[in-house]
């Protein structure tokens, strides 16, 4: 179709027919394909469908039509408009141009209404501009389209004042004296002969002032907030759409997980159910402590199991937070519909109800048994490199003194405050130097030794420290 045009010659204007008609045929039978499949009832439950459906019949028309007249009738070359009309089945392919598409169509009937009023407005002014100014004399050059001589004139000329061109400058004209203008009424015959020759008059101002700001500042934004409107609505069913299949994802997966359809599944399956599924609903791939910190008030059952009920509350509590357009954090804080909330947990009768006193373990509970095991885990560690260092402090000082003959005595043995022998000692230079120029000759006469201090005696010396 774009390359269609009346300089075209005849070898390409058969190629391109010889091709638009291998390309309706593919799409005549995709079009019987579908039907047959999906039957023609479903098959037109798809908007998409329907339209493709009128495109593709729309086409196979002007072909026929085509086939019978000539490339220069005005009926074939309307008729083509159905197969530019194919364009538009791009945008199902493309979300952004299809939320677009949905806010035009959502936005009609309050683009119809604001419409109807900006018309009623531009015609009321229209026939009033005919009767103030309908006899002023306007310069010649300026063309019929721009004074108010007729109805039709007055109706082009508010037009393009709407759209905010060159207002000021007709309203200018019809305010000022022209020259040779009168101010005596002419009658109709004057008019027919000489035309329209009255003085300017002051009405110019208000009529165009009133007119700039009742049409082309509020009913032109008017329009303008009905699209803006017809979008964030489209855009509130698109992420109620999304929520919606997410939540039938996780329902799936959890009566595929949940074989014996207790309701309860095992703390670890639903964590990973929930960093799969994706904001706001789920958690997107959020760290584990992020998705336990945001469960901590649910309750905890046999088998550090949790039940599909409070897991759902959570993830509602998260959706109508991000519909607030409040931080996710605060989910805990959010309060639902107290009938909705009652009529989801009568479902399950055998639970303890939301708000009663729960004799129980919380997933709270389960974080903070996990950091402290954290925490000891840790500290024991800690103590137990700390007695390792002081080992080894204690070994370089006994093997000071097999080598060098070196006696050792209390003194030089440094101890805190609390008899413990300070961790920045670790490592001394000395040690490292030793360690560097270690030869197997010194190791064996270490080993053969024994350097190694018994424990009584740093625990005797330790004591005598504290002494």
């Amino acid at each position: 179709m774009a390359m269609v045009s009346p300089s075209l010659s005849p070898t390409l204007r058969t190629l391109t027919s010889t091709l638009s008609g291998l390309l309706l045929i593919m799409f005549t039978a995709e079009i019987a394909v579908k039907m047959f499949v999906f039957g023609p009832v479903d098959f037109c439950k798809d908007k998409w469908n329907a339209y493709d459906l009128v495109a593709v019949l729309g086409s196979c028309v002007a072909w026929i039509v085509r086939a019978s007249f000539s490339m220069d009738e005005l009926l074939v070359q309307f008729l083509g408009v159905f197969q530019i009309a194919r364009m538009l089945m791009l945008v199902r392919y493309a979300w952004f141009l299809d939320s677009l598409v949905s806010t035009l169509g959502l936005a009609l009937p309050g683009l119809v209404n604001v419409t109807g009023l900006l018309g009623l407005a531009v015609f009321m002014y229209s026939c009033l501009g005919v009767s103030l100014f309908g006899t002023v004399m306007t310069v010649p050059n300026d063309g019929r389209e721009q004074n108010f001589q007729s109805f039709g004139n007055s109706l082009m000329a508010l037009m393009r004042c709407g759209f905010g061109e060159r207002w000021h400058e007709i309203m200018y004209e019809l305010a000022s004296d022209q020259a040779n203008c009168t101010t005596m009424p002419q009658t109709w015959q004057q008019l027919a002969a000489e035309g329209p020759r009255g003085c300017g008059t002051w009405l110019a101002y208000p009529f165009f002032v009133s007119y700039v700001v009742a049409v082309n500042l509020i009913l032109m934004n008017l329009i303008c907030a009905v699209v803006l409107d017809s979008y964030n609505n489209v855009h509130e069913l698109i992420y109620a759409a999304d929520l919606e299949y997410a939540m039938k994802c996780l329902s799936w997966e959890w009566h595929d997980k949940d074989k014996g359809r207790t309701g309860y599944l095992p703390l670890e399956t639903i964590l990973v159910m929930l960093s799969e599924l994706p904001e706001p609903l789920g958690f997107g791939k959020s760290k584990k402590r992020h998705i336990l910190h945001a469960m901590r008030h649910l309750h905890v059952h046999e088998g550090m199991s949790l039940h599909y009920r409070d897991i759902v509350l959570l993830l509602a509590k998260r959706t109508v937070t991000f519909l607030r357009n409040e931080r996710l954090e605060l989910t805990n804080d959010v309060e639902l519909d107290q009938q909705a909330k009652e009529l989801w947990c009568s479902q399950y009768p055998d639970l303890p109800k939301l708000g009663a006193e729960f004799f129980g373990m919380h997933v709270a509970h389960l974080i903070i048994t996990k950091r402290m095991k954290i925490y000891i885990r840790m500290k024991r560690g800690e103590w137990a490199q700390r007695k390792e260092e002081q080992r080894q402090i204690a070994d370089h000082m006994g093997l000071r003194q097999k080598v060098h003959g070196e006696t050792i005595s209390q003194k030089q043995i440094p101890f805190s405050e609390n008899g413990n022998l300070p961790p920045l000692l670790w490592p001394p230079k000395g040690l490292l130097k030793f360690q560097a120029v270690a030869s197997p000759d010194f190791i064996a006469l270490g080993e053969a030794a024994q350097l190694v201090p018994k424990e009584d005696t740093l625990y005797k010396a330790r004591k005598d420290k504290q002494g």
